[in-house]
């Protein structure tokens, strides 16, 4: 989760920070270092070195790795002085009470405990790899995100105390699932607006260093966060996902038409049928679809066939499939044939099809290929 469920109590919208005098220039110069530090990480994110795995992912260099992390580190140890030495430390009581109420600030304390724990950065970043773009002059775009907890990380979230189960439910709320600059953006934005003073800004009185520039690869559907001040990039996506996959599932695919040769089980009785779309007479493309979907798609009339290869006693190389999973006389598709014939692909399928689950632009490479 991010926090987009909370809102920010209207009291605190203009609240402000006195930045005590002797703490403004440590001020400054720890803002413009934040500066800095987000951009080489959004850099360093859209110059990634590596080269395709034999999964099909993305195997990323070690030093791209190390670059990447070592901006992380530095941009949270500057959050975590100017959270503490600048601000807490200037005006506790009202500092406190706006981080509390600002779904922003609360991403500064789930921060927190990554920041005092840097060791475990390689276990709570995830690069996501399968959402790479590229490559372009040898390098790939990524979009590196926050885990979700486990009680693996127990260790980044202890203590002398012990375990802090504040830090844990900020980061659950506030920072898990979302992209690394993402969270950085919030905790800069909301320094700024409690002391706007510290930020270089030029004549009109802009952020300098603001917005980032935008990646060298696009995608539709893809929302990109620049500024401090824009959107929340976990919501956003999320709303542009939310309706790409609505698009998509109401749409029927392209195609002629698709042809089942095989099924797995996602989980327990939710069962994905597989096998290839027709696209025209000289070019064909895999697809995975669960069945409840493969029923809407043929009451809306497209047309699935089942591979007569796996219905035993068939005189026709294909049969076609009603709305209603059946074929000719009502007979019952044959799910356990089709799971025995998709069961060489199985593992495959099923890491596809998890990621058609995560990302709809997945989705849509099976859903509505291109020829």
């Amino acid at each position: 989760m991010d926090g987009s469920c909370v809102k920010r109590d209207p009291a605190f919208d203009d609240a402000r920070v006195a930045i005590a005098p002797d703490r403004v220039d440590k001020g400054r110069l720890l803002m413009a270092g934040l500066e800095q530090e987000i951009g080489g990480l959004w850099d360093t994110m859209n110059h990634m070195q590596g080269a395709p795995a034999p999964s099909g992912f993305l195997d990323l260099t070690d030093h791209s790795i190390q670059d990447l992390l070592n901006w992380l580190r530095r941009a949270l140890t500057t959050i975590r002085s100017l959270d503490h030495e600048i601000f807490e430390k200037s005006d506790p009581a009202t500092y406190q009470a706006a981080r509390q109420v600002d779904p922003r600030g609360m991403t500064i304390r789930g921060l927190t405990a990554p920041r005092n724990n840097a060791v475990h950065h390689p276990e709570v970043v995830d690069p996501q790899v399968d959402r790479a773009l590229g490559p372009l002059d040898g390098h790939y775009v990524i979009f590196p995100a926050w885990v979700e907890r486990t009680n693996r990380l127990d260790p980044m979230f202890t203590t002398q105390k012990g375990f802090s189960q504040s830090y844990a439910d900020a980061y659950d709320e506030y920072v898990a699932g979302r992209t690394l600059h993402d969270t950085l953006l919030d905790a800069f934005g909301f320094f700024d607006t409690l002391a706007p003073d510290l930020a270089r800004r030029d004549e009109a009185g802009q952020l300098t260093c603001f917005p980032l520039p935008p990646p060298p690869f696009a995608e539709p559907g893809l929302y990109f966060r620049l500024s401090p001040s824009s959107p929340n990039e976990h919501r956003q996506q999320a709303l542009l996902d939310a309706q790409l996959r609505l698009q998509l599932e109401m749409n029927a695919p392209t195609g002629l038409e698709r042809v089942i040769t095989g099924a797995f089980e996602a989980e327990p009785g939710h069962v994905v049928l597989v096998g290839y779309t027709i696209l025209h007479e000289r070019f064909t493309h895999q697809f995975f679809e669960p069945s409840d979907q493969v029923t809407f798609d043929i009451r809306r009339g497209y047309r699935y066939v089942l591979d007569a290869g796996v219905s035993p006693g068939s005189n026709s190389q294909v049969l076609e499939v009603a709305a209603d999973l059946t074929l000719a006389g009502g007979r019952p598709l044959p799910t356990a044939e089709l799971l025995r014939a998709g069961s060489d692909g199985g593992e495959r399928a099923r890491v596809q099809w998890e990621l058609c689950r995560k990302d709809p632009r997945h989705y849509a490479r099976f859903r509505r290929p291109r020829a």
